[in-house]
């Protein structure tokens, strides 16, 4: 028997390493992707209709997708708001940015999250996550930090946090439905169920025309 442990590979995103990105969309899910309250999607419990659909899949997208929750992987396929896909690509194809998770949905694995961005081509351009929800350590960060005392939703705090990780991102807005204000004034969009068309083309003069980062 080997003394030594077998070395797990670290998943590595599409979309490249944050150490290399410099323009970032901290992307909120549900109530900018995914209508919140009035989605809704019933499962099929008939296993030949379930397999029918990840064949499909597995033939449209090269993965595997029966791995994982039928629910989250439908809810993906067909809830997902098509025009507001298509606006976070223009985003991103603009601007040359990259996805950074922010939303809840980053308790999903990131191999999961990359497979579930896949069906509508967005993996190539997600490289991370913000970190976890951890509220001891974002209370101790208001502790530390008198600035972050002023910002009530931990969200905030969790993507400051990050900017001050990767100081080679030059760029950045938080695409959310909850209000980052305070603490994110001018790197901020605000949706409301969907993200419009108008809301992409402030985003791409965010990333466009960011005078520094915020303190």
């Amino acid at each position: 028997m080997s003394m030594f442990k077998k070395q797990v590979a670290k998943f590595e995103p599409v979309g490249g390493r944050p150490e290399d990105a410099k323009k970032v969309v901290f992307l909120d899910i549900d109530g900018v992707l995914l209508p919140v309250g009035n989605a809704h999607i019933d499962i099929s419990d008939d296993h030949v209709v379930l397999e029918k659909f990840y064949a499909h899949l597995r033939k449209k997208f090269g993965v595997d997708y029966s791995a994982y929750s039928a629910m989250d992987v439908m809810t993906v396929y067909y809830l997902w708001d098509r025009d507001s896909v298509a606006n976070l690509k223009e985003i991103l194809d603009e601007t040359g940015a990259k996805i950074v998770l922010s939303s809840s949905w980053r308790i999903f694995p990131m191999r999961k999250m990359s497979d579930l961005f896949r069906i509508h081509g967005l993996d190539k351009y997600y490289i991370d996550n913000t970190i976890r929800e951890d509220f001891r350590y974002i209370e101790q960060l208001r502790k530390d930090n008198p600035l972050y005392k002023n910002y009530y939703v931990d969200r905030v705090i969790e993507i400051l946090e990050y900017i001050k990780k990767y100081p080679n991102i030059k760029d950045y807005v938080a695409i959310d439905d909850m209000n980052l204000i305070p603490g994110l004034e001018n790197h901020f969009i605000h949706t409301h169920q969907l993200l419009t068309v108008e809301q992409a083309s402030l985003a791409i003069g965010i990333l466009s025309n960011c005078e520094g980062l915020m303190a």
